[in-house]
């Protein structure tokens, strides 16, 4: 068992060590992103990388409060499915309603790496593998779907 300080100085680690990585991978768009904070430019939809004792994830969250607006953007991507699965690859996991660890209720586009341990430092070469390829997949399909969904969502 780790304590809450051994948890969040490997965490801090980890994250560093990532987004050093990182650092000279342009973004499709131009530019240097900040990976682990990427923008979408649409306010409740992000895209949240996450490493942990069990697992790693990558994913799309829609968090609007109202569920009919959840709805609406979910349902918008979901006639894009094709689209995006074509950048992104078919395996992710697309969930309509999901809850939070703080009980908020959202919608959910994910791809997990399971059995990944962020303590165990062996496993950041896979973990860092897997976050680099599925947000830099991400980028590319956001540059070919945001133009759309401004159009469409606004």
């Amino acid at each position: 068992m780790y304590s809450k300080k051994e948890l969040a100085d490997k965490q801090q680690k980890f994250w560093t060590a990532f987004g050093q990585y990182m650092r000279p991978v342009p973004s499709a768009f131009g530019g240097q992103p900040n990976w682990v904070n990427y923008k979408t430019g649409f306010r409740n939809l992000y895209f949240r990388l996450d490493a942990g004792r069990h697992a790693a994830r990558v994913a799309i969250e829609i968090t609007h409060k109202e569920p009919e607006e959840r709805m609406r953007w979910m349902k918008q991507l979901k006639t894009m499915r094709s689209m995006i699965e074509a950048t992104i690859g078919d395996d992710w996991v697309w969930e309509d309603q999901v809850q939070d660890e703080y009980g908020r209720m959202m919608s959910c586009i994910y791809k997990d790496l399971p059995d990944a341990d962020l303590m165990r430092q062996d496993d950041w070469p896979e973990i860092i593998a897997f976050l680099k390829e599925h947000i830099i997949l991400l980028d590319a399909c956001w540059a070919e779907i945001k133009e759309i969904l401004e159009a469409v969502m606004n």
